[in-house]
């Protein structure tokens, strides 16, 4: 319920959406980078981790070697396997977040119902709902990061009768835990990870698992190592020896994207797998299985499914079956497929049925930009969703997606694509950071570009070979990436400038060669002075590339205009020539009914007239605006894009 009277807006510099991985590697990449603690962290689950926090099903585990499956900021010597399972997943990631104090900034069940740009005041305003207490409240932020990933949100089927059914119901993503299976009958609806994960699990327990399938996925042989005390002493005490390691298994899964090609190369790559794949089911699995388990589409184009649990083996037990069915209808006591008047009796439903992965990346909030346009509006008009380099909008400053359109990787780790991500975003924010711009935003023209070149390149990879995959609609691809993690990473090393407006304050927030005292006066550190010679005569429109953020001498006289007659100064006459290693001249009214020409300072945007500036640049006490003095934050109606 919400209270009667609204708490004040709160504010931090930086807010994320999730607490998964994205989160952790933001927050960690601002502390290392930036040494920057203003960010607050909103997830609606009741823990962090987001993925790994969510599915907690028996035989939970990782598909992507372990060795890539961490951050390179934090590695972790300790994996007991090549494919650890949930436990020691989550165990890891709660250790990485509390390293970079996660927890401390994140409000947990907390649920954003949307997010909204405010172009007047540059802020984003989020509209929040506490889930334990059903209170609501807004909290502001300068620059906004979703980062709820690509897998959050149930696929729950439109199952017929399912809201008649007598036993339990639940998603894989949302395992009851109070509910007990064993020796019960238990039905599987899905053929995906999550299915061939929980069925040997859970076989040798319940008295029958039926699993339910649609379109059976390539199942390829499991390379599960498990490693010795030898091998993690070696990685412990050895760290080149890792990240060597580490090294060859990147190498390993970047080979893999060879299979996503359309070249006649490619295609006998594919073959290959796939005959491979093939002789391990007839190895493993049931013969009455193989023309039901086989997949008909294309390698690659749905994501392979690694056996490490043992799941073509597990259906050699006289308690598992697998049915085929397109179509099934559930009854009070069981399942019933399509054209069968044989009713499957089962206690406990386990949809296995993925996640929502098409439409709009923010299927539980509504964000919306510039003049009130939603993402989903944004998005119908370029055909589907799309970003920038998977991360920017046009109409959507200061606003970053980490795992957004066009960022899910077939073969190889998601936590490379969100490194690269986040680095990216921080490149671009950095202006911002630095407090020498107030919002960055994509240019409308090169995010069309991008978005169009996207979906060119995947007609050419396997994507476009006619199969069903939740990585594409029947007209748009708005989720996978058409090229490799080396490519992604080349492409965020550098910031294309061009395709970016960023706008920059007229008072900088942050100025080490100015500062304005408590008395007013202004003073210039001398080693400064070598710092700001030509590299100032650069355009504005320029000037946040430099890392002082120096402004061009036409946006200069701009300010001091602004900033004198602000505090009742007025301005008769300006000198030509800033910051070249001298002052120019400038003659003002002191308001004392005289004239004093005396020499000046630009200094990062401080533009000021200076009596008796000593060889140090000192400057006389009451020389500054009042409404400066104490500060080297500029007053918010000089900068209102700022404040």
């Amino acid at each position: 319920m919400t209270s009667k009277t609204s708490p004040p807006p709160r504010y931090n510099e930086i807010v994320c959406i999730g607490a998964g991985l994205s989160a952790i590697a933001l927050a960690a990449q601002l502390h290392l980078q930036y040494s920057y603690t203003d960010l607050h962290i909103y997830e609606r689950n009741a823990g962090i981790g987001g993925t790994w926090w969510a599915n907690t099903y028996p035989g939970a585990a990782c598909d992507i070697p372990s060795a890539l499956y961490s951050f390179s900021f934090a590695p972790n010597p300790a994996w007991s396997c090549s494919f650890p399972p949930q436990a020691e997943i989550k165990a890891y990631i709660d250790s990485v977040a509390a390293q970079y104090g996660v927890p401390e900034r994140t409000s947990l069940s907390t649920a954003v119902k949307s997010a909204c740009w405010d172009d007047q005041r540059d802020r984003w305003t989020l509209s929040l709902k506490d889930l334990t207490t059903g209170e609501e409240h807004t909290h502001e932020c300068k620059i906004l990061f979703t980062a709820q990933g690509l897998l959050a949100e149930p696929n729950i089927p439109a199952l017929p009768g399912l809201e008649n059914f007598r036993g339990k119901v639940f998603h894989s993503a949302q395992w009851n835990h109070s509910t007990a299976i064993s020796g019960k009958k238990v039905a599987i609806i899905g053929s995906g990870c999550s299915a061939t994960q929980i069925i040997p699990a859970i076989a040798s327990s319940v008295s029958v698992v039926r699993q339910f399938i649609r379109n059976p996925h390539w199942i390829i042989p499991p390379p599960v190592i498990e490693y010795s005390e030898f091998n993690r002493w070696t990685y412990r005490n050895l760290p080149f020896v890792y990240k060597f390691h580490r090294l060859l298994v990147f190498a390993m899964t970047e080979w893999n994207f060879r299979l996503f090609g359309m070249s006649q190369w490619s295609q006998g790559e594919r073959e290959k797998v796939k005959s491979e794949a093939v002789g391990y089911m007839k190895k493993e699995a049931p013969e009455k299985y193989w023309q039901l388990l086989r997949a008909k589409d294309e390698l690659a184009c749905k994501r392979r499914i690694l056996d490490g649990n043992g799941y073509f083996k597990t259906l050699n037990r006289g308690n598992v079956h697998v049915h085929k069915q397109p179509a099934i209808q559930i009854m009070p006591g069981g399942i019933k497929p399509a054209g069968e008047e044989q009713v499957y009796e089962a206690d406990v439903i386990v949809l296995a049925t993925g996640f929502q992965t098409s439409g709009s990346f923010f299927p539980t909030m509504k964000v919306r930009g510039r003049d009130g346009v939603s993402a989903e509006k944004h998005w119908e008009g370029m055909g589907g969703a799309g970003a920038y380099n998977t991360t920017a909008m046009h109409g959507f400053p200061n606003m970053f997606m980490i795992l957004g359109p066009n960022s899910a990787t077939g073969h190889t780790s998601v936590i490379v694509a969100i490194e690269n991500t986040v680095d990216y975003t921080l490149r671009v924010l950095r202006p911002v950071l630095t407090h020498t711009a107030t919002r960055v935003e994509v240019k409308a023209s090169a995010e069309i570009e991008y978005v169009t070149w996207i979906q060119s390149e995947l007609k050419k990879t396997v994507f476009s070979s006619g199969c069903t995959s939740w990585y594409k609609s029947d007209t748009w691809n708005g989720m996978a990436y058409p090229w490799t993690q080396i490519h992604f990473y080349y492409s965020c090393l550098f910031v294309n400038w061009k395709d970016w407006d960023v706008t920059v304050c007229p008072l900088l927030l942050r100025n080490e060669c100015n500062k304005v005292n408590e008395e007013g006066s202004i003073q210039r550190r001398a080693h400064c002075r070598s710092r700001c010679g030509g590299q100032c005569q650069l355009l504005p429109r320029l000037c946040w590339v430099l890392r002082r953020g120096r402004v061009g001498e036409r946006y200069c006289r701009a300010v001091l205009r602004e900033v004198l007659e602000a505090d009742g100064w007025r301005v008769l006459q300006r000198g030509r020539r800033v910051l070249r290693g001298r002052w120019g001249p400038c003659t003002v009214d002191d308001g004392r009914g005289g004239r004093a020409t005396d020499r000046r300072q630009v200094i990062v945007g401080h533009y000021y007239p200076t009596r008796n500036a000593s060889e140090r640049c000192e400057v006389g006490e009451g020389n500054a605006p009042e409404k400066l003095r104490g500060t080297n934050i500029p007053n918010p109606l000089l900068c209102n894009r700022v404040m």
